[in-house]
């Protein structure tokens, strides 16, 4: 994107937010106006953030927080300049640091002199009428405002969410309602936001933050052009253009239901939660148990999550309609995130190029011989793969309460599912090799 186009589209998002110029200033730590947040991390100044996220070579020295063709690159450049400094806060409250990406980007477009509470300078005079202040005091630079706000993050989990999410963030086990919820508390629970959920068809006694632009805007179809107040205690009479907090959560990779927030991964393998595991617990994670006749398009949360790291990575997905329904962009994410074949589908493509990229690499796969109408499942493994010009899918052989032995997903038809095998003399049919043993199958 050009800087002309960038400069638009931030006009034109912001609706008439003041955008602070992202530059140090004598009001934050003079340390960061002249070295890098790596050296910073390194040299201790960012204490809770852990070593162990400090990657080198091709990776983000910060942890690869990549942007998605939806979210624009200023932005995402914006998330991993302050990232180092959103974990060391977020660490401290013990929430997901994505939340402070989201409510960075909403309180005052990751600027740099401004705080996370109530948009206040940190320069001049000290206003107190956010409530934060009274608590904790007022914030004297950036790192301050953020580890503030993180801790009225999570203040506001365990006093002003709906009783059922009114607990303290968990973040070995994350609720994804309760981020929501409790970014809505964060904005002010305003009602009238309460009363666009229900016209978005969301039960406003219990989903009022879908209807807030504070923390959805953008996250799909339905929550596009969202109204929002524009004045204090007006209705909603604006038109959001901007990106939800939550959203923001979402597109960089915030973990899902059940995920595990922690810090310290220790690697740069993409933003988020846990998106890798066995290739048993990979098809479980991404595919229903059972087969559904299409239209069937509703993800398990485990894909959901690997399509946003996939997206933030640039890594095909496939998909129009809807999105990331797609046969080849399922046997992609189990391939990689099962470490069967990290580099699978390396030249990033739908079928053609997956079947390119087999053919090209006889030292990777072989061709099974002998599989068709008559042999059926007789001569497959495990993580074999079957493929055409428009069509792939996978032997899963037996997986415990998995209800089929294959899985497979269909173009802008069906998610990921349980199916039984099918079309063998109609496909060619790969193997996947252990190079290092001399072309024997890998086992799984």
């Amino acid at each position: 994107m050009s800087r002309a186009k960038i400069s638009t589209f931030l006009k034109r998002m912001t609706s008439g937010v003041i955008l602070t110029a992202i530059v140090a200033t004598s009001y934050i730590q003079p340390v960061f106006a002249t070295e890098s947040l790596i050296d910073l991390i390194q040299k201790g100044h960012l204490s809770n953030y852990i070593p162990g996220d400090v990657c080198t070579g091709q990776n983000s020295p910060v942890g690869s927080v990549l942007t998605d063709s939806e979210l624009p690159t200023d932005i995402g450049a914006s998330i991993e300049k302050f990232k180092p400094m959103y974990e060391a806060a977020a660490k401290e409250a013990g929430i997901p640091w994505q939340m402070l990406a989201g409510v960075h980007y909403r309180e005052n477009t990751f600027a740099e002199d401004a705080d996370l509470q109530a948009g206040n300078p940190f320069k001049g005079d000290k206003p107190r009428y956010s409530s934060s202040y009274a608590k904790y005091g007022y914030p004297n630079n950036l790192q301050d405002s953020m580890n503030i706000a993180a801790k009225v993050i999570q203040d506001d989990a365990q006093s002003k969410n709906l009783p059922i999410y009114r607990k303290k963030i968990d973040v070995a086990n994350i609720n994804i309602e309760q981020i929501k919820d409790t970014l809505y508390s964060y904005n002010g629970r305003a009602g009238v936001y309460a009363q666009e959920a229900a016209k978005l068809g969301f039960d406003p006694a219990t989903q009022p933050y879908e209807g807030s632009p504070y923390v959805m805007s953008r996250y799909d179809a339905k929550h596009t052009d969202m109204k929002i107040i524009t004045e204090d205690f007006g209705p909603a009479n604006g038109i959001d253009k901007r990106f939800g907090a939550f959203t923001i959560y979402f597109l960089i990779g915030g973990p899902a239901d059940g995920d595990s927030a922690a810090v310290g991964r220790g690697d740069c393998g993409g933003a988020g939660g846990g998106v890798g595991g066995t290739f048993d617990e990979i098809i479980k994670s991404y595919a229903w148990p059972d087969y559904h006749p299409p239209l069937f398009v509703t993800m398990k949360d485990g894909y959901r999550e690997a399509v946003a790291a996939a997206k933030l990575n640039r890594e095909y997905i496939g998909g129009t309609i809807y999105e990331a329904i797609d046969c080849g962009g399922f046997v992609t994410r189990v391939m990689r995130n099962s470490g069967t074949d990290k580099n699978y589908n390396a030249y990033n493509g739908n079928t053609i190029y997956q079947k390119r990229y087999m053919d090209d690499h006889p030292e990777l796969y072989l061709k099974v011989p002998d599989v068709n109408d008559n042999t059926g499942t007789k001569n497959l493994r495990k993580g074999d793969i079957a493929m055409n010009a428009t069509h792939t899918y996978i032997y899963v052989d037996k997986i415990e309460g998995f209800n089929g032995n294959s899985a497979s997903a269909s173009w802008d038809e069906r998610a990921p599912m349980a199916s039984p095998a099918y079309g063998f003399s109609d496909f060619t049919w790969y193997r996947y090799k252990q190079p290092s043993t001399g072309g024997s199958s890998k086992p799984l």
